[in-house]
């Protein structure tokens, strides 16, 4: 696996669950991380955690995935603060579970801006694309391989129906798995 020691990390939605746990693990692991959420008290904490835990540099983030003036303001934070984005974790999500027929049109266009216009994030850090030029990919046409734990860089691990990944003894299912709906599996969602 490639090493990620002094990469610059973003992860949005990261102060609380799944985003904090992978802020948590990407520190471990030698990334300098941004903690970004609409929370920036949580922000901030959860940055601090890092810090006090031994990470290396962590910091928190005021971001709203939906409000392109937020993204830019918080990805320029990063940028001068701890450098290049190498790594986008476009974690931010929320559940609205209701029927169908008692959805409002109001929350269906809440829940589809936040995780889809949070997804487009990824398209605008130039250091992610040169990346992964590098090694001849092009993200517009080209699929981005996976090593395990590192759904991240690619937006899932590929997986079969079971959730059985080509690694022996990997399985991964909802966001972290890439079944050629990954969209579908965070809409789907009820976890």
């Amino acid at each position: 696996m490639q090493s990620i020691q002094g990469k610059t990390a973003v992860v949005t939605g990261a102060a609380s669950g799944i985003g904090r746990e992978i802020a948590f693990e990407l520190a471990r692991a030698g990334a300098q991380v941004a903690i970004a959420d609409l929370n920036l008290a949580g922000a901030e904490q959860v940055a601090a955690e890092i810090v006090a835990a031994g990470g290396n540099k962590a910091i928190g983030v005021a971001m709203d995935v939906t409000d392109e003036a937020a993204v830019n303001a918080g990805i320029e934070r990063v940028a001068k603060t701890l450098g290049p984005v190498d790594i986008l974790v476009s974690n931010a999500g929320i559940q609205i579970v209701n029927p169908i027929e008692n959805y409002s049109f109001a929350d269906w266009k809440k829940m589809l801006a936040i995780h889809l216009d949070g997804a487009f994030l990824e398209r605008r850090f130039p250091s992610i694309w040169a990346s992964l030029a590098e090694h001849g990919i092009d993200m517009s046409r080209d699929l981005i391989p996976v090593a395990p734990a590192q759904h991240f860089h690619s937006g899932g691990i590929l997986t079969d129906l079971h959730g059985r990944s080509t690694q022996r003894g990997l399985y991964a299912i909802g966001e972290a798995a890439c079944t050629g709906v990954h969209g579908a599996n965070r809409l789907a969602s009820n976890s």
